[in-house]
């Protein structure tokens, strides 16, 4: 969920629950958390609106060249710029399907785009489609978003990852948060 950022693991607590840690440590009033990625995008960005625009409609669920155009309402002549951008900053990643020879993939037009930063992708998910209620009202965004946080948090059907044998794919930060 944080993807191993140091800072950002100092936000949690091991002896309390995800959500009271999202709550308390991300949610609450002057957090960084709240302000991280704008901090970012207009720390290293010219345009920081148009990325914003971007990394939101792929959080959202538009993962093809003319969805995210679409959402973002950016042309096509801009977009190819702004997504290697986010690229080279390892914001988003471009996924192909396996049946595209390797000669024709950087031309293809059969990619989709994902968050490939887990703090961003949680981020997008959860925090900025409702970022009003979860800094005025942190209490009322926690019980919205509880079945959707614990399945992105590594639980599965009752198991965290470590338990089915997905422990390489899953940081040792976020199963420590999951006490079995």
């Amino acid at each position: 969920m944080v993807g191993g950022v140091p800072a950002y693991l100092s936000w949690f607590r091991t002896d309390r629950s995800l959500l009271e840690n999202v709550r308390d440590g991300m949610l609450a009033p002057g957090s960084l958390a709240l302000g991280e990625v704008l901090f970012l995008l207009y720390d290293e960005l010219r345009e920081p609106r148009a990325h914003l625009a971007l990394l939101e409609a792929i959080g959202n669920g538009d993962h093809t060249f003319k969805a995210i155009k679409n959402a973002a309402l950016i042309g096509d002549m801009h977009l190819p710029a702004y997504l290697a951008t986010l690229q080279d900053m390892r914001y988003v990643e471009r996924r192909l399907p396996v049946t595209i020879p390797p000669a024709k993939q950087r031309t293809s037009r059969q990619g989709s785009y994902h968050l490939s930063d887990p703090f961003m992708r949680f981020y997008f998910r959860f925090i900025y489609p409702q970022r009003d209620l979860a800094s005025y009202a942190p209490e009322r965004f926690c019980p919205r978003s509880r079945a959707d946080c614990a399945r992105s948090s590594g639980r599965r059907r009752g198991k965290t990852w470590r338990d089915s044998g997905c422990a390489s794919a899953a940081p040792q930060a976020r199963c420590r948060l999951h006490p079995r």
